[in-house]
């Protein structure tokens, strides 16, 4: 028989080095919309209130403050910018032919602009997944260095991105030495317009000097400015606050002391449900015999699995356990688990999780990223089981 002891991660890993810091964010993160902010918590935010520099991130709580900040970002530090005009066709639905059109559609839900502003050093955001395997993923930023066969009347051949992370498009097809940097090449990207037979083409990239805060969930930086002034809804102030490493690289924009208060709530459902949650492992209080067999079970957000899949494999720390258990897969339903030498695995992408009978968790079907794996030694006698619907999670029992 295998026995599990409950263990709580209490170490936060953001803030870890601005212990005091981590604890104000904590309190912040449950304080309810009728509660005051202490003295002290209130003191340490003015603190950092101030406009802060232009060129680190600025994060606002809604798309109108974003676009007005990076529009005056890029006239006022970049010269020679190119308005990129998308290109829309019309496909033939028998033959499939496109045909451009004169004037484009005016469909509100496409993810690929009209048109986007952009010039050589601008601050940019791919908004569309053009490869996960190779971490060209939504959300992932760069800066221009190069937009290549620019004309005012047709898409630029490629544009070449020095993006943050350099691990990101290691193994595009189109990458380029710059200034002694390598840059990857984006090509103009494709999207079925909803609900008519146009096809439209356009770069996936948005200006990103600055971003909303929902954009800037599980993002990490060391410093970054924060407007809190229009913040509409409950977690956002946390969320947008909760950035940065340590409260020397947070700047809040000027707002009022009383509106400060105001601004900052958590949803008061969240906090319920997290206190009535019933426990998978209920609490053991006699004392067992010491367990000679144990079980190694090592947890890991792998944040793109095929992307991290040899990564995974040389880590020493995986190396031997029983269990490998990965979330944040982002993976789709065609992707089959790699082979992990005397492993074997099971994948679960987000969009098979849930169910449509639900408008709520059609949309969380419908959600980018997520995915769960789990790999388990051959020797093992593992037994997966069968869940209700709606939970992304794999459930397994070890029969050893």
């Amino acid at each position: 028989m295998v026995c599990f002891e409950i263990a709580e991660l209490d170490e936060i890993m953001r803030q870890r080095e601005d212990g005091l810091f981590a604890k104000l964010l904590n309190r912040l993160r449950v304080k309810q919309k009728n509660e005051s902010l202490s003295y002290s918590d209130k003191d340490t935010l003015k603190q950092c209130i101030g406009d802060g520099p232009d060129e680190v991130l600025h994060i606002y709580p809604t798309n109108a403050e974003v676009d007005t900040f990076n529009k005056e970002m890029i006239l006022k530090l970049c010269t020679d910018s190119k308005l990129i005009e998308a290109e829309d066709y019309e496909k033939n639905k028998t033959s499939g032919k496109l045909t451009l059109k004169k004037i484009h559609c005016t469909k509100s839900d496409v993810c690929l602009p009209i048109s986007i502003l952009l010039a050589e050093g601008a601050r940019v955001m791919l908004i569309k997944n053009e490869d996960t395997a190779d971490g060209l993923v939504n959300g992932v930023m760069g800066t221009v260095i190069s937009i290549k066969d620019y004309s005012p009347n047709s898409l630029p051949s490629a544009i070449f991105v020095l993006f943050d992370n350099e691990r990101v498009g290691k193994n595009a097809k189109l990458q380029k030495i710059i200034c002694g940097k390598r840059c990857v090449g984006l090509k103009p990207s494709s999207e079925d317009i909803p609900l008519s037979t146009c096809v439209r083409k356009q770069f996936p990239l948005k200006l990103a000097w600055a971003c909303t805060i929902h954009k800037v969930q599980g993002l990490t930086v060391e410093e970054c400015v924060v407007d809190l002034n229009k913040c509409f809804t409950y977690g956002q102030a946390y969320v947008a606050l909760s950035r940065v490493t340590s409260k020397s690289g947070l700047h809040i924009k000027s707002i009022e002391s009383e509106k400060l208060d105001k601004k900052i709530f958590c949803d008061p459902d969240i906090v319920k449900g997290v206190a009535e949650m019933t426990r998978f492992l209920p609490e053991v209080e006699d004392e067992r015999e010491e367990q000679t067999d144990i079980v190694q079970i090592m947890y890991h957000n792998i944040q793109g699995l095929q992307t991290h899949a040899e990564d995974l494999k040389q880590n020493p720390d995986f190396i031997g356990v029983d269990y490998i258990c990965l979330t944040e897969t982002w993976a789709n339903q065609e992707f089959a688990c790699f082979e992990m030498i005397g492993y074997d695995g099971f994948h679960l992408p987000r969009s098979q999780a849930f169910e449509n009978d639900d408008s709520y968790y059609s949309s969380l079907k419908e959600m980018q990223h997520g995915g769960v794996c789990v790999f388990y030694k051959h020797s093992s006698e593992t037994e997966l089981c069968n869940l209700a619907s709606n939970l992304e999670c794999i459930v397994f029992q070890d029969n050893n």
